[in-house]
């Protein structure tokens, strides 16, 4: 019987970096606040699995997160022995806290994030092989399934990516407005209207939609064309014009 090589790998874990992450919050609860995106169902071990639900659920419940607390709601909860019991726990726990250090905790959940990712991306594809080895299955819909599931776990890490820390967020705003405020010269491309650039707080920046409206021949085009010839002639910025009107040669 021939085995398949990919049954003798372990799937990926970041086994050390989940008990750190746990570290961090038995040391400073508010890591819980940083925008990584992490949730319990993104850890490999059942015991970093299940503390770590916990400490969300005491920091969602405003409960003090520590080594008695966390321990005494697994017990609550029937998930102590589940979780390694007692003793299991405390070792982790007190291990936890000597290796963790919370100025990375960022680190530690990235790199538990991306073990998870890893391994829905692996049972993804042993899935949807396996289907293309089923000759009664339909090999375009196990395409499309398996394009769907790849993209799904691809926009995910973008979302994640996306969540903004309204501390560093709302200081860079009001250091951008401070600059446009004064007058000096901000990050933004300008598009050579200086009236319009003020209106846009210093022109224009990257992750932003400016949608012209107007009525029919009212100019909306050529005012386009006139910001884009300003923004790769002056601004050396690369640029490309796309217009419903272009046929698809142009």
């Amino acid at each position: 019987m021939t085995t398949n090589p990919t049954e003798l790998l372990a799937l990926p874990n970041a086994r050390k970096c989940e008990v750190q992450v746990i570290g961090c919050v038995l040391i400073n609860p508010f890591v819980l606040d940083e925008p990584t995106g992490i949730r319990p169902e993104h850890f490999y071990s059942v015991d970093t699995r299940l503390v770590f639900g916990v400490m969300t659920q005491l920091r969602d419940t405003q409960t003090p997160i520590n080594t008695t607390s966390v321990t005494s709601t697994l017990e609550a909860s029937s998930g102590l022995e589940q979780a390694g019991g007692i003793g299991g726990i405390c070792d982790m726990l007190i291990q936890a806290e000597y290796d963790s250090t919370p100025v990375h905790f960022t680190y530690y959940a990235t790199q538990v994030l991306q073990a998870s990712k890893r391994r829905d991306l692996i049972e993804c594809l042993d899935t949807n092989s396996r289907k293309a080895y089923d000759r009664t299955s339909d090999i375009d819909e196990v395409v499309a399934s398996t394009d769907r599931q790849v993209s799904e776990l691809a926009q995910r890490g973008l979302a994640k990516s996306r969540v903004l820390n309204s501390q560093s967020q709302m200081t860079e705003t009001l250091e951008h407005l401070e600059k446009v405020w004064n007058g000096e010269r901000s990050d933004g491309v300008g598009t050579g209207l200086p009236d319009l650039d003020r209106q846009l707080n210093g022109g224009l920046f990257p992750g932003e939609l400016v949608v012209i409206a107007g009525r029919t021949s009212s100019g909306k085009s050529s005012l386009a064309i006139n910001i884009a010839g300003h923004a790769a002639i002056v601004e050396q910025v690369p640029t490309v014009i796309v217009s419903l009107e272009m046929s698809g040669r142009e």
